[in-house]
């Protein structure tokens, strides 16, 4: 005897199951395509990592040091060919050496800048005539009074800790895990005001 003929109700279910069965397909046609759109966003963000880890660090850094066009699109560097030359500074004329004019990327002619502004600028001496750029030359250091002493690491990490450990573990390990994929740009307590906004 199966359980159909023992219990009427159970007769009845197995009789009438097409409703039961299209719903459970319906529900795994669902699943299969959820599933189907994670293996490709997990494919895709896979590839980004691979493509970060690849690239060389001296391509970022020479990225970062490039000109910036206001009209160029925004992309990887990682994905776009960088030029590997930095910008040769443009020669003053003879009638400009003596005059304060210097000619600014653009053709621009300005006032040249003088004291820290020029340094920066690296037309104190420095062979870079682009303004995003700042020169690899000592500036003058501040006065001691003004110069605020920035925590050690393991200070920095102690008190992270601190804060972690006033926390949920759940939570302390999720702030964790986000401070390792910013690359400790955010601190602790930045990512515990993200979590509570």
């Amino acid at each position: 005897m199966n359980g159909a003929e023992q219990n009427p109700a159970m007769a009845v279910l197995l009789e009438d199951n097409t409703a039961i069965e299209s719903a459970i397909n319906d529900l795994d046609v669902k699943i299969a395509a959820w599933v189907d759109a994670m293996d490709k966003a997990s494919a895709a963000l896979a590839q980004v990592a691979r493509a970060e880890s690849v690239a060389p660090k001296a391509v970022y850094e020479k990225a970062a040091a490039a000109p910036v066009e206001d009209a160029a699109p925004v992309e990887s560097a990682a994905s776009q060919d960088v030029k590997t030359e930095a910008p040769a500074a443009k020669a003053e004329t003879p009638a400009e050496a003596g005059s304060g004019i210097v000619t600014l990327p653009g053709g621009k002619k300005s006032q040249k800048p003088t004291g820290l502004k020029a340094k920066l600028l690296g037309l104190g001496g420095g062979a870079k005539d682009d303004d995003d750029v700042i020169s690899p030359e000592p500036v003058a250091e501040a006065p001691k009074s003004e110069v605020v002493p920035e925590k050690s690491k393991q200070e920095l990490e102690e008190e992270d800790e601190a804060l972690l450990a006033q926390l949920d573990p759940k939570v302390a390990q999720s702030i964790r895990i986000k401070r390792r994929l910013s690359r400790g740009k955010k601190s602790v307590r930045e990512l515990i005001n993200e979590m509570h906004k």
